[in-house]
């Protein structure tokens, strides 16, 4: 009875965790693999090859140093822009993906649900699901990635693991585990489907009303910020002389920059806020 009981312990455990059962070294192991792979994983996120983000952020980077040996040592500063700017492009790219994924999603879940209740094995239906999305749609591809891993022999549990492993999309870990919970208890798996799907629009829809809330939170704090350089501008054509004095100033100058500052940084604060989230 207690080895029947820690048998179904373990393996619960081994559902529940990603199909893998963990102890406290393996799994600060595996932190420690994260921590190395965490470059390499948030590219794959993206969508992007390793190759091509490498060979992009080298050329900026050999650009920048040729520059300031032969002109000027402040192109140097190029470099760590150019970090941010492929770190923000990388993002832009992993939330694209994302868009793209939970676009066809939600019809995904009600088409293989319907599909099931015919009678259809579940793999099967999940084969016939990726034909009504477009090849290149990211949920067809990941049904493609299912299949091929299939074809090579991989077990059903790591090539349900693999579905939706580089998308960070919340709701997909949900439907992962609702699988493979099916495939070994031979539960029934359509009615699971219909409650994510369900809970898949709630969330869109949740997210839509967030959207609509926060538009009007962007559209003031820019008018904010071009309040100020209106009144900026104002005094500067009304009164010149006075701007000319106040800049040569040396405290007038530093005052101006710091507000100026101020000002940018809580436009960019605010629309960080108010920025799109999945």
């Amino acid at each position: 009875m207690l080895n029947f009981k820690k048998k179904e312990n373990e393996r619960s455990l081994k559902l529940l965790s990603g199909f893998k059962t963990f102890s406290i070294a393996d799994r600060a192991v595996e932190d420690e693999k994260m921590s190395f792979n965490f470059i390499s994983s948030t590219i794959k996120k993206s969508g992007e090859k390793e190759r091509n983000i490498y060979f992009i952020f080298f050329g900026l980077s050999s650009i920048c140093l040729i520059f300031s040996i032969i002109s000027n040592p402040i192109f140097l500063l190029g470099i760590p822009l150019s970090i941010f700017f492929l770190y923000f492009y990388i993002k832009r790219k992993t939330i694209q993906r994302i868009e793209d994924f939970e676009k066809d999603y939600s019809a995904f879940l009600v088409s293989l649900s319907s599909a099931i209740r015919t009678g259809l094995d579940s793999f099967a239906a999940l084969g016939r699901c990726a034909a009504l999305f477009s090849p290149s749609s990211e949920l067809h591809k990941e049904i493609t990635k299912i299949q091929k891993k299939l074809e090579l022999g991989t077990s059903e549990e790591e090539a349900i693991e693999s579905f939706g492993k580089e998308i960070e999309h919340p709701d997909v870990p949900l439907f992962r585990t609702a699988f493979t919970y099916s495939r070994s208890e031979g539960s029934s798996l359509s009615d699971c489907l219909q409650r994510l799907a369900k809970v898949t629009r709630q969330r869109q829809s949740f997210r839509r009303k967030i959207k609509s809330a926060l538009v009007l939170q962007r559209i003031s704090a820019i008018g904010i910020c071009v309040c100020a350089f209106v009144i900026l501008g104002f005094q500067y054509f009304t009164n010149p002389e006075g701007m000319k004095v106040a800049l040569a100033h040396p405290i007038g100058f530093k005052a101006l920059s710091v507000g100026l500052s101020l000002v940018a940084i809580g436009l960019l604060w605010m629309l960080n806020l108010s920025r799109k989230r999945i």
